[in-house]
């Protein structure tokens, strides 16, 4: 009960930011595609991307990616990998990239993860949240794929 109450709390204070937050709890590893991981996408994050709810944005890795603007699809999920793959990165990694929204325009994001990990390293879990960055790209006329992985 009180972790639906913590996710619950999340996305009232996500919703006010105008945040979309997201977790993802590994069955193996680094694997992204595993079948066995959890992903939740948060109410917000739907939102922000033109979605409604879990029935047309579901929980699952696929709906995210296949979002990712052709260009900025690899260097973000090489960006992803590297924070998950260095057992050194306890820290975030922090990324900006275009998402192809339900309504097929284009807009820029930023996000940032942290990455958890078990006793030996191995990455447990990946938190994170994800906002609209438009106007800040817009205003610095900066048109460039951006991702700093901090190790």
């Amino acid at each position: 009960m009180q972790s639906k109450i913590f996710l619950l709390w999340g996305d009232i204070m996500a919703g006010q930011l105008k945040m979309g937050l997201w977790s993802m709890k590994f069955a193996a590893g680094s694997d992204l595609n595993h079948a066995d991981n959890q992903i939740r996408w948060s109410d917000e994050m739907r939102h922000l991307l033109g979605f409604t709810d879990i029935n047309d944005f579901p929980d699952t890795i696929d709906s995210w990616v296949n979002c990712l603007v052709e260009e900025h699809k690899q260097p973000t999920l090489d960006a992803v990998l590297g924070a998950l793959d260095n057992p050194d990165c306890f820290d975030l990694y922090d990324v900006e990239y275009q998402l192809k929204i339900k309504d097929g325009s284009l807009h820029w994001y930023h996000a940032q993860g942290n990455v958890e990990r078990d006793d030996s390293g191995k990455p447990v879990r990946l938190v994170g949240s994800i906002e609209n960055i438009d106007e800040d790209r817009q205003a610095s006329g900066d048109k460039e794929f951006r991702n700093n992985v901090n190790f």
